[in-house]
């Protein structure tokens, strides 16, 4: 056998070892889901809770009546709640009550009770900002008079998704007149870790019966029931930093 011909049979194991090489490059994303196994998360709320230190509640949208040509005049969006001592932990356990995987990557609004405000219970800040799923661009609020997860339940004419609402509204008062704080997760981290200094947030009241507010009814006349109001802003001081 002369050198050509060897050296040819070495450069065609040598591209049958490369090819195997690749196939196990090409299998796809190792952490993949269907559309139909998730459920988008567009907001969170933070209350206290009964038996336990925390009640997390998350709304996630059904995106079919999210859309006016496939919508059937169902509820847009679902609402579901769970207590626990972590809030990382509760964010990893609502399959309990959902049947699909929630998806924390597109959640636009974050409502912290003002009774967590107040008692400086908000060390649960620090996962949402280490998290590597939760972006840092949504809002936060205060819920003032009622419970943050009630905020979460309020159907609306103008956009389906409570969240949804809330975020498109202090966007656009920041904007336009700068009726809101255009504080996002990323500011506040660096504020609360900054000497002397302590974030202020948008407050939000809830106007009307919330139970009635979540009625699909409300989507046809919102001001017959309640409405969401930015009543003032609130200053929030940690009881670390006292």
């Amino acid at each position: 056998m002369n050198y050509l011909a060897l050296r040819s049979i070495v450069m065609r194991c040598l591209k049958c070892i490369f090819i195997i090489c690749l196939i196990f490059l090409l299998t796809g994303c190792w952490d993949r889901r269907e559309l139909g196994d998730v459920s988008i998360v567009t907001g969170m709320a933070v209350d206290k809770g009964e038996s336990f230190k925390y009640k997390l509640t998350i709304e996630t949208t059904e995106a079919r009546e999210m859309s006016y040509q496939t919508a059937a005049g169902l509820a847009p969006s679902t609402v579901s709640s769970l207590e626990g001592n972590n809030i990382g932990e509760l964010t990893s356990k609502f399959n309990i009550v959902n049947a699909t995987h929630p998806v924390y990557s597109h959640t636009r609004v974050l409502v912290i009770s003002e009774e967590i405000v107040e008692d400086g219970l908000l060390e649960f800040m620090d996962f949402f900002d280490r998290n590597r799923e939760i972006r840092d661009d949504f809002a936060i609020v205060v819920a003032r008079g009622s419970n943050a997860g009630d905020i979460l339940k309020v159907n609306n004419m103008y956009k389906k998704s409570p969240s949804l609402k809330l975020f498109t509204q202090l966007n656009t008062m920041q904007k336009e007149w700068g009726g809101a704080p255009d504080v996002k997760l990323n500011d506040y981290t660096r504020i609360t870790n900054s000497y002397g200094q302590a974030p202020v947030l948008p407050a939000v009241k809830l106007v009307g019966d919330p139970k009635k507010g979540g009625n699909v009814e409300n989507l046809q006349d919102m001001h017959r029931f309640l409405k969401f109001a930015i009543c003032f802003l609130c200053k929030i001081k940690l009881k670390a930093q006292q």
